[in-house]
This record gives C-alpha cells, sequence and structure tokens, in this order.
C-alpha cells in the first residue's frame, strides 16, 4: 500500500494495515514538519508495540512492515 499522509488520523491506517502484514509506503511530504515527525513518532510506536519495523526510505518517505518482512539495503 502507499499512502500519501493527509494528518495523524493515518496512523492508524498503517497499524492496522502492518498487523494485517501488509506493507506499507508512507509519504509524510504533505504535511508540515511539526505534524509528520508526529505521525512518524506515532507509527513508529505503533509499530513497536506489535514488533513491526519502520526504515526510512527518503526524505519524507517510510517503510513499515511487519516483523516476518526481511529489509536489506
Amino acid at each position: 500500500m502507499v499512502l500519501w499522509a493527509r494528518g495523524l488520523d493515518d496512523a492508524g491506517t498503517v497499524i492496522s494495515a502492518v498487523r494485517r502484514n501488509g506493507v506499507v509506503v508512507l509519504n509524510c511530504g504533505n504535511l508540515s514538519a511539526r505534524a509528520g515527525q508526529r505521525l512518524i513518532d506515532m507509527v513508529s510506536g505503533g509499530l513497536l508495540a506489535i514488533d513491526g519495523q519502520v526504515r526510512r526510505i527518503g526524505d519524507d518517505v517510510l517503510l513499515c512492515c511487519p516483523a516476518i518482512t526481511s529489509v536489506e539495503g
């Protein structure tokens, strides 16, 4: 799933998708720096709780994956 973040409510969408073993590319480029950082903090915390992973793949882009996914690079 590719998600262009529109607000903090998108954190739940990302966490739910990863909980269902989905992989999400999250683009925070449309958000202010403060809102983008807050969203990243929320997603990171939620994924930590379900043993997910977060990797930065660009300036405003994150790769969010379940623990069963191997990420290299």
